[in-house]
């Protein structure tokens, strides 16, 4: 194709593929600056440590009460991955982590019980998993509890400073 073809075909082209393909060249740049930003949102950061211990603590319960399968190989690889992104250092970092967790091990109740169309009727089959699923979320469920209360009193703390400030 010669070169006044081309340039005939990209005026006829609408003009957001002619945005498309420009912005095709900066994609790296951009998905480069993309994932920085995610990092610093304090919100991402959140999210992130809420889904994957949900994730995380859900597949491995699921596994030792049923059993491995290809699927859940394929979420621990892919959850290797995202493990790093998991970060702990702020008292919002471990509320969302905690109630990942409990809610990952209540997850666990639906899973089994074939719950999730009707999510209200959780009764297991077996009382030895109904038992494991609540020994192990009470647990994190007063942990999960510990740090909404410490941060509750922490952020009113610091409202209260603010108003004797002014």
């Amino acid at each position: 194709m010669s070169m006044a073809s081309e340039d005939s075909v990209t005026l006829n082209a609408p003009p957001d593929k002619i945005l498309i393909s420009a912005e095709s060249s900066n994609s790296n740049m951009n998905i480069k600056q993309f994932l920085t930003i995610l990092n610093e949102n304090k919100k991402y950061n959140i999210m992130i440590n809420f889904l994957i211990t949900g994730i995380l603590i859900h597949e491995i319960l699921v596994c030792l009460f049923i059993g491995f399968s290809i699927k859940s190989i394929l979420i621990f690889i892919i959850l290797t991955f995202l493990l790093p992104q998991i970060k702990s250092e702020l008292d919002e970092e471990l509320i969302a982590i905690f109630s990942g967790l409990f809610l990952g091990i209540r997850a666990v109740g639906l899973t089994l019980s074939d719950g999730w169309g009707s999510p209200f009727s959780t009764e297991i089959n077996d009382p030895l998993i109904s038992n494991w699923i609540m020994f192990l979320s009470a647990p994190v469920l007063g942990i999960l509890l510990f740090f909404l209360l410490r941060y509750s009193i922490e952020l009113f703390n610091h409202v209260s400073e603010r108003e004797n400030e002014v």
